[in-house]
């Protein structure tokens, strides 16, 4: 398992484990929604998934990654439904702290996950925050999977005050056959 730094403001963390990278099959995952109900991957089936990883919804650099995130996606509107890509975004928040600030921020559209009950997730997801102040949450990370569950485009910020290469995600989706995507990022 390898470690990988975090620069987190004036602090510098570890992050330990292997982000998936393209081509390889996404690990499942059991998680919980906002509203303490269990989501695993299984419930994405035959959905394009971009999945984010920020350190926690309540901190402004990983707020403003959602904000980017959910202000990147445009849906288009010939696409079928069932295979429209699904935005979802993971934290170690409690499901009431995502409810809350998504509310505040008005996020639409999104997914938006805690691992409360799915701590495996860090380790099989390679984001592990592994040393104080941050250890428990996860790392900062985006990864782009097929409806098959295949990771076509996985990276992980090395910094907290940083911003995801949207483009490099857009093309990720793109790259997936017409009649499958419903979302294109700018």
């Amino acid at each position: 398992m390898n470690l990988n730094l975090l620069y987190c403001r004036s602090d510098t963390v570890h992050v330990a484990g292997d982000l998936p990278q393209a081509g390889m099959q996404l690990p499942g995952f059991m998680l919980v929604n906002e509203h303490f109900n269990d989501i695993s991957l299984e419930s994405f089936r035959d959905r394009i998934k971009v999945i984010m990883t920020v350190l926690s919804v309540e901190l402004e650099d990983s707020a403003r990654l959602v904000d980017e995130l959910v202000a990147s996606s445009v849906p288009a509107a010939s696409a079928p439904v069932l295979v429209a890509p699904v935005l979802i975004v993971v934290s170690a928040d409690t499901p009431l702290t995502l409810k809350r600030v998504a509310a505040q921020r008005g996020w639409h559209g999104v997914v938006l996950l805690s691992t409360l009950r799915g701590r495996d997730f860090h380790r099989d997801y390679g984001v592990m925050v592994v040393e104080h102040p941050f250890a428990g949450l996860t790392a900062p990370a985006v990864l782009v999977a097929d409806p098959f569950d295949v990771v076509q485009y996985s990276a992980r910020l090395p910094d907290t005050g940083g911003s995801f290469d949207w483009s490099e995600v857009a093309l990720a989706l793109e790259a997936q056959p017409e009649w499958m995507t419903q979302m294109t990022l700018r």
